[in-house]
């Protein structure tokens, strides 16, 4: 217990300290302590500007910026993930599917060395995540990024971590072992 106790007073005021160093400074400048809000995990505003661990993000309007699932900071008519600007994305439908994915209404993205790219070839009215391996749209099943050939996209769920079936087989890492 005493353990447990030590370790969250020590998570505290490390948090804490970050939070003090990204208050003072945006992009080399001091935020105003007056109308300083703290958004979100790494996000901060003040009455001109908003920032993400210490980094402007130019184009967001302070007085309307939302944080949403803890990553994703809009003001309608801009969108970030983290620090990174998502140019073209639909920012109405534009949401977080969980693990390293997350799609809008016209598009996909998966989060790759801390940046968000746009994935090609996936229909996004279909596109379903299926635990931390498996994905699938209306052209068929991905496991790990790599196309599982034999799947049926209609049929298939997950099993376990890493292995799935749909009504002919079944998958180990995107393989098929067995017919069912």
């Amino acid at each position: 217990m005493k353990v447990l106790f030590v370790s969250l007073l020590l998570n505290c005021i490390l948090s804490l300290n970050a939070t003090a160093r990204e208050v003072e400074r945006c992009n080399g400048t001091l935020l105003d302590a007056k109308s300083f809000r703290q958004l979100g995990v790494g996000f901060f505003k003040d009455k001109s500007r908003v920032c993400y661990r210490g980094h402007q993000l130019e184009g967001l309007d302070p007085r309307s910026v939302q944080v949403m699932n803890g990553a994703i900071a809009t003001d309608g008519r801009a969108l970030f993930v983290r620090s990174q600007r998502i140019a073209g994305a639909d920012i109405t439908s534009f949401k977080y599917l969980g693990y390293r994915y997350y799609k809008d209404s016209r598009h996909v993205y998966q989060r790759e060395d801390r940046q968000l790219i746009r994935l090609q070839g996936f229909d996004a009215k279909t596109f379903k995540l299926h635990g931390a391996y498996y994905v699938s749209d209306k052209r068929g099943v991905y496991w790990n990024g790599f196309r599982v050939m034999a799947a049926d996209p209609q049929t298939f769920q997950i099993t376990g971590l890493q292995t799935g079936k749909d009504n002919h087989r079944t998958f180990n890492k995107g393989v098929a072992i067995a017919n069912n």
